[in-house]
């Protein structure tokens, strides 16, 4: 699966997370790491990785 997004940027966080949470939901995967600066995308990994252990790592 590849995913192409007009323009660079956090506006492209949100669908990203959710398309890794549909590709590990397909094949088991239940441990996720994200990098984050400011917590944001943490916060939000955390939310939609509900049920999976989330490691986010600065």
């Amino acid at each position: 699966m590849a995913a192409y997004f007009e323009q660079p940027g956090p506006g492209n966080t949100a669908e990203t997370l959710r398309l890794a949470r549909r590709r590990a939901d397909e094949l088991g995967i239940r441990q996720v790491l994200v990098a984050t600066t400011s917590g944001a995308t943490a916060a939000l990994a955390a939310e939609t990785f509900k049920g999976c252990h989330v490691v986010a790592v600065t």
